[in-house]
């Protein structure tokens, strides 16, 4: 084999192990994500995506932040999903790829919704207009969202219109779907809806995420028809569990994968 062969085969052997490389960096900083451990998690999505720029994937980079992006919106760290959602809508769109930038599209609107802003309102209604037409069966979960998104804001009309074209019972198959409707009813001042919808969620037992989240939900629920005593209760036992210490309060951008 001649020198310019063997170097040949050398790159092409180097890039598929590089490829491995990524693809498990990613699937392993999704597990840490899942499991509360968010800067193992972060460094990995930064090797990830480092060894993806080495190899030209840009497609597959697309993907990459937007997982980077869910990290740091499960962290509360808005403005780094921000600019991780910024940066995958800026990939989708030079690659041409319709259904990653829409849902880029839809994530930045929703990280907007979190940090207040209302300007993201018209990306979350592009999201859902898009999803209602192409992807029916992914439908009912960005409608809730949209419908979330515009009960925030005190659009209540656009987010019972939004309910009106969603099948409640598609809610099971939704992970945190229960949580949410759950808050749209509240905010809505659909009580009993919110007390029915609750009562069905599950436990989410094993999963710190859920874990957390649903006693909130619980409180606000118990809160809003009086038993505050409850609420209080149910509100020291959220502060008191061990997944607290995982999830830290809001900072400012450190982002370390642009």
């Amino acid at each position: 084999m001649t020198p310019p062969a063997r170097a040949g085969g050398r790159a092409s052997a180097a890039a598929r192990n590089d490829t491995e490389r990524a693809d498990a960096l990613n699937y392993a900083a999704l597990a840490q994500s899942w499991l509360g451990e968010f800067d193992a998690a972060q460094a990995a999505y930064a090797q990830c995506l480092t060894l993806l720029r080495r190899t030209g994937r840009e497609a597959s980079m697309q993907a990459v932040y937007g997982n980077l992006a869910n990290l740091h919106l499960t962290a509360s760290r808005y403005r780094d999903a921000q600019e991780a959602q910024a940066t995958c809508l800026t990939l989708a769109r030079a690659g041409g790829t319709p259904l990653i930038e829409m849902n880029a599209t839809g994530a930045l609107g929703m990280t907007l919704v979190m940090l207040g802003d209302e300007r993201g309102l018209p990306n979350v209604q592009a999201w859902q207009a898009h999803y209602q037409a192409h992807v029916p069966a992914g439908a009912p979960y960005v409608t809730l969202h949209a419908a979330n998104a515009h009960a925030l804001f005190g659009h209540h009309e656009q987010a019972a219109a939004y309910l009106d074209l969603f099948e409640e019972s598609s809610v099971t198959s939704m992970g945190y779907g229960p949580l949410t409707l759950a808050q749209v009813y509240l905010m809505l001042g659909r009580t009993g809806d919110a007390r029915r919808v609750l009562q069905t969620a599950p436990a989410y037992t094993g999963d710190p995420v859920g874990e957390l989240q649903r006693p909130l939900v619980e409180a606000q629920v118990l809160a809003i028809t009086g038993a505050y005593e409850e609420a209080e209760r149910v509100l020291h036992q959220h502060r008191a569990h061990p997944q607290m210490t995982r999830f830290p309060p809001s900072r400012p951008s450190t982002t370390g994968c642009s």
